[in-house]
Order: structure tokens, then sequence, then C-alpha cells
């Protein structure tokens, strides 16, 4: 082997240890790490994200109006889209 290939070889065992190091310090609980695998096969694809913390609005706005009675349906939840001419709620 010459010099550099020996050169070579040896920043790729480097470059595997610092992964493998960064790794281990990126999980200090020591618990061990999940992984979901599955077999390659054509499909849709499809993204899964899970999370943890707080969301707030980008945007708020005030809607008035005047009505009295019960609330029978409310088509929307809070932060939810609406376009113009979309029902909200049914008195």
């Amino acid at each position: 082997m010459n010099l550099a290939a020996l050169c070579r070889h040896q920043q790729n065992i480097i470059s595997r240890l610092a992964f493998l190091t960064t790794l281990g310090l990126c999980n200090p609980s020591g618990s061990a790490l999940k992984y979901e695998t599955t077999s390659a096969a054509r499909g849709d694809l499809v993204q899964h994200v899970s999370g943890s913390g707080t969301s707030s609005a980008i945007v708020s706005v005030e809607v008035g109006g005047q009505g009295s009675g019960e609330i029978s349906a409310l088509d929307v939840d809070f932060n939810s889209p609406v376009e113009k001419g979309r029902l909200v709620a049914e008195i």
C-alpha cells in the first residue's frame, strides 16, 4: 500500500470513528436508539415526523358579529384557515 492510499484509509477510519462518537454523544441517556426500517418498495412518498413543544398562531384576526342563540354546529377549529364565503358556525 503506498503512502497516499494509507492516508486515505486512515482518514476513512477517523471519519467513521468521529461519526460513531457523535452518535454516542447525541444519546447521553445511554438508552438504545430506535430505528424504523422496512423493505424498499415502489409507492407514494410519506413523511413521518414527531415532535413536542408549543405552537402559536402566525396571524390573529378578530371577527365580530351579533346574534343570539345556541351554536348548533361549529365547522372550524382554532387557527383553521377560512376563505371568503365559508360557513363557520350555525346558530
